[in-house]
């Protein structure tokens, strides 16, 4: 099952850090049959991409949404991929704290999980696992 983003930023910003993850942009429009400007982005953004833009019947962008606040632009995503502990321990530079979690909703919640209660200088790291980067990490623990 693939993943679904939706709206004009999510989708902009899918296409712009990770196009290749991209399977297609889907488009719908209004009640007069016009997309909407940030559609019109999207859709540029994706031709440059190369990424398929496809036409949607209005109400399907809703229904995968389950919201209706998709401002009439969606897109589906490849599968999710985990990163392998090997690839992440072999790009960790100098010294470094790797804490792995699971099933931690917030990362204010790392902290609170190792004692810290602002006082180390951590700078959270959270990043979508595209074959190199962990789900989530910490970096620049001193």
């Amino acid at each position: 099952m693939s993943r679904f983003v939706y709206g004009v930023n999510p989708v902009l910003e899918a296409l712009k850090a990770h196009p290749k993850d991209v399977v297609r942009v889907l488009v719908e429009r209004g009640h007069e049959g016009r997309k909407s400007r940030g559609a019109d982005r999207v859709g540029q953004a994706a031709a440059d991409a190369g990424v398929r833009v496809e036409d949607v019947p209005q109400g399907n962008l809703a229904h995968r949404s389950r919201s209706g606040a998709h401002q009439g632009v969606g897109a589906e995503l490849t599968q999710f991929r985990y990163a392998e502990l090997e690839d992440v321990l072999s790009a960790i530079e100098g010294t470094a704290l790797l804490l792995v979690l699971d099933g931690v909703d917030f990362l204010v919640g790392a902290g609170e999980a190792v004692g810290w209660q602002g006082s180390a200088p951590i700078q959270p790291r959270t990043e979508p696992n595209h074959d190199r980067s962990p789900s989530c990490g910490l970096t620049d623990v001193h």
